[in-house]
C-alpha cells in the first residue's frame, strides 16, 4: 500500500508540475475590453438650396500679351513661307487677332489647318506675345487629335502691315503632336500675308 500511495503521490506532483510549467511558460493573449457601443441619435435634416449661378465664370486667360502697342504692333495673318515640311503639309497659316482694350494689349492668336476636306481653326491652350517672342500651344483638333506648338521669334519691324509681303518676320520651331508626343518638328519661317480688300 506504501507503494500505491507513493505512485499515487507522484503521479499528482507530476501532473501540478506540468500544469504550473504550462502557466509559466505559455502565456495567454491579451484580450482587450469590447468598445462601448453608442446609441445613433437621429439628426435632423436640412436643406440647403444653392443658388444656381446665372452667368458662368469668366475663362482663365491663356493668351499673355506683354508689350506696348504704340511701339510694337505683330497683328496680322502669317503664312508659312518655302515648302511645307513633310508631316507640316497641312499646316495653313496663323493669325494674330490682336487689338487693345483701354490701353492695353487684347486679342487671340487662331490657328488655321486643313484636315481633309475642311479647314479647322484650332482653339488655343496658352499664348505669349513678346516684341521678342511668339509661343502658342493648341488643344487638340476635333478630327485627328493634334496639336500644335511654336516656340519662335520675331525677326524684323516693329508692324507687320510695314513688312514686306513674303518677307520672314518670324523664325521657330514647329511640332506636330499628338496624345502628348511628337509627330512632326521643323524650324519654319513665317511671312505677312496682306489682306487686299
Amino acid at each position: 500500500m506504501k507503494r500505491l500511495f507513493i505512485r499515487f503521490l507522484l503521479s499528482v506532483l507530476t501532473f501540478s508540475m506540468g500544469v504550473a510549467a504550462q502557466r509559466i511558460l505559455v502565456s495567454r493573449p491579451h484580450v482587450q475590453p469590447a468598445p462601448k457601443v453608442q446609441a445613433i441619435e437621429p439628426v435632423a435634416v436640412v436643406k440647403v438650396e444653392t443658388p444656381s449661378p446665372s452667368t458662368p465664370p469668366p475663362p482663365t486667360p491663356n493668351l499673355i500679351l506683354d508689350y506696348d502697342p504704340l511701339k510694337f504692333y505683330p497683328g496680322g495673318s502669317y503664312q508659312l513661307i518655302g515648302q511645307l515640311p513633310k508631316g507640316l503639309r497641312e499646316f495653313n497659316s496663323l493669325e494674330l487677332a490682336l487689338g487693345e482694350i483701354d490701353g492695353q494689349p487684347s486679342g487671340a492668336i487662331v490657328v488655321y489647318a486643313q484636315l481633309n476636306p475642311d479647314y479647322e481653326n484650332e482653339s488655343l491652350v496658352f499664348g505669349l506675345v513678346t516684341p521678342r517672342h511668339l509661343y502658342f500651344l493648341t488643344s487638340p483638333s476635333r478630327k485627328e487629335g493634334f496639336q500644335y506648338r511654336f516656340d519662335g521669334e520675331f525677326l524684323a519691324g516693329n508692324m507687320a502691315s510695314e513688312v514686306p509681303e513674303g518677307k520672314a518676320v518670324i523664325k521657330g520651331k514647329l511640332t506636330k503632336l499628338k496624345d502628348g508626343r511628337t509627330i512632326a518638328e521643323a524650324v519654319v519661317k513665317f511671312g505677312v500675308i496682306h489682306d487686299r480688300c
